[in-house]
């Protein structure tokens, strides 16, 4: 080979490198230049696929494929926690649904060098077959995806549902077996029925005609026949009387529970009467362990409960850096009602021989399988003494209203209101 075919060489087969390496690079600009349609597509399909949960027909039937990353954790950790719902909805003879209405909100939208952080807000509206009461349900949603070929994949879904937290606390790796937490969870369910008159223990599916549908933002809320009449509906916590006392006095008042309702209704993300998500002079706790205690603080101190900054046991909130524990803590709070006497809200435990002896207007706190304590704090819209197959609660992180109780796992501790003490 002479020496100018040598060169010619060379320079070809510089040339051919050059082009494989410029091909390649196109080729992966391509991949991951997708339009925001594309990006939303595999959200759109995991959402629906994801809400078949509700469906207990539908166990065997709901895939991921093809929408999630087939070799991330996160795929077997998606259809984990589409069982453990799905378990609970088969189990409750209560949640039997009807329909299910959702809407879908994108609050953010980056790209990354290889990659999709997409935010999403994911509302439902739940009509169960046994009442005119609709249940609603407002779910965070953070999603990684990134590009295959000419398509997007879903990787990763970090939210804020219970449900996830009861199956993140069952273990601290995404690698969990999810029959742990449905063996536990169905112990927490027969033990709530054997104390429940109105239910029995039933593993036969209750769905039969479950219509789930994506609505526009407009149609939420349609389901909605709730009345704002509470006036023949039993409650302990009443509203306080009209007597008049002298000033410097302490005197016991029953909170009223209209405008605990109505504030609860207004400052919660799934309900369709909001005002806002967040009552703005109170810090949000989302980011920061959980939203759910510092809720219900707001809705007691709405109901008339005064601050309480003396003694043992203290109940206040004036800025984030300054106030009590018992504000945003769930065992805090349980320990300040129950010891509570004087200044400020007062609670007793509702002991487990005398179930459900409770009101609208008390609190319900939660205790996840593989917890130790108590770390989700319910408050309750409507109740009927005996049962939780009509127990409707509010809560924050994620945001329901009016949900049953019952759709929520983990065991419960019941806590009366016996009303408030004020210095007048």
């Amino acid at each position: 080979m002479t020496k100018f075919t040598k060169t010619v060489s060379c320079i070809m087969m510089a040339s051919l490198i050059l082009f494989i390496v410029f091909a390649n690079a196109f080729t992966s600009n391509a991949t991951i230049t997708l339009t925001e349609n594309q990006v939303k597509a595999p959200i759109e399909k995991y959402i629906a696929e994801s809400l078949k949960k509700y469906d207990t027909r539908t166990k065997s039937t709901i895939s991921f494929n093809n929408i999630v990353d087939n070799n991330s954790s996160f795929y077997q950790y998606a259809k984990q926690l589409t069982t453990l719902t799905n378990n609970r909805y088969k189990s409750f003879q209560s949640l039997k649904l009807d329909k299910v209405n959702y809407y879908i909100e994108y609050t953010s939208f980056k790209k990354c060098k290889n990659s999709y952080n997409i935010e999403a807000n994911v509302y439902e509206e739940k009509k169960y077959s046994d009442s005119n009461i609709p249940g609603y349900v407002c779910t965070k949603h953070k999603f990684t995806l990134k590009s295959l070929k000419n398509k997007a994949i879903i990787v990763n879904d970090v939210t804020n549902s219970v449900e996830e937290q009861y199956l993140q606390h069952n273990s601290k790796s995404d690698k969990m077996v999810v029959s742990k937490a449905i063996s536990t969870d169905n112990i927490n369910i027969q033990n709530e029925l054997k104390r429940s008159k109105a239910l029995s223990f039933n593993n036969k599916s209750n769905n039969h005609n479950l219509i789930i549908k994506k609505v526009n933002k407009s149609n939420f809320g349609l389901l909605s026949k709730e009345s704002s009449n509470y006036s023949n509906n039993n409650y302990t916590t009443t509203e306080s009387t009209n007597t008049t006392f002298k000033k410097g006095k302490y005197h016991k008042y029953n909170f009223n529970f209209n405008k605990m309702y109505q504030y609860a209704e207004k400052y919660n993300a799934s309900s369709p009467k909001k005002k806002a998500n967040r009552n703005t002079n109170y810090a949000n706790f989302d980011n920061m362990g959980g939203d759910c205690t510092n809720y219900v603080s707001q809705i007691l101190r709405a109901g008339g409960a005064p601050l309480d900054t003396t003694g043992n046991y203290q109940w206040y909130y004036h800025k984030v850096t300054d106030r009590s524990p018992s504000w945003t803590g769930v065992n805090q709070l349980y320990n300040y009602l129950i010891h509570n006497d004087y200044v400020g809200p007062q609670g007793s435990i509702i002991k487990y021989d005398q179930p459900y002896v409770a009101s609208k207007g008390d609190i319900i706190q939660v205790k996840f399988n593989g917890k130790k304590t108590f770390t989700h704090s319910l408050w309750i819209t409507r109740h009927q003494t005996g049962t939780t197959s009509c127990t409707r609660i509010a809560c924050h992180s994620n945001d329901r209203w009016e949900d049953k109780l019952d759709s929520i796992p983990g065991s419960k501790r019941w806590i009366k209101l016996k009303g408030y003490g004020k210095i007048s």
